[in-house]
């Protein structure tokens, strides 16, 4: 085996699968989850040589830090996805408010899991799953129409919300 030299990650990050991607720490400044998300896209972009775009609705409201946090695990989870089980060569991360509503969906454009009978209730999905209902919200895993998936997660914005801009 090859030795890593403290401080080179360089080895560790050509050898590295998308697992990388799900396992990297967060800790989100208020208010940053879209820059957060930009980021996200960008290290993407480098590490696996994925196209990935970030769209963010005006404006956009998140009702609490908790749920940022969960959101941005969220597309990371997706993400990782993606690129490891669905071979995705192109992302696009997509959060928008509405009325009283904020949806966040990661739509690819690799392999079609859920018609291939390859989503299944596995740690990652249940995860995700969690992550979006210690927001009180929904998520669905589907096909896009155009032969990838598309990852949303789709939550209320209380009506008195002690939240930050995103």
């Amino acid at each position: 085996a090859e030795a890593i030299a403290p401080g080179d990650r360089s080895l560790v990050l050509k050898r590295a699968p998308a697992t990388i991607l799900a396992d990297l720490p967060v800790d989100l400044p208020r208010p940053s989850l879209v820059p957060a998300l930009r980021e996200l896209a960008e290290l993407a972009q480098r590490l696996f040589r994925v196209e990935c775009t970030v769209e963010a609705g005006e404006p956009l409201f998140i009702p609490a830090a908790l749920a940022a946090h969960q959101l941005y695990r969220i597309a990371q989870e997706a993400m990782s996805n993606a690129i490891r089980h669905g071979r995705a060569k192109q992302l696009h991360v997509r959060i928008v408010s509405s009325g009283d509503s904020t949806t966040l969906s990661v739509r690819d454009d690799g392999v079609d899991l859920k018609t291939q009978g390859k989503v299944r209730n596995g740690v990652g999905q249940r995860l995700l799953q969690y992550r979006a209902e210690m927001i009180g919200g929904t998520l669905e895993t589907s096909p896009d129409g155009h032969g990838g998936t598309i990852v949303t997660c789709s939550f209320g914005i209380p009506a008195r919300a002690d939240g930050v801009p995103a």
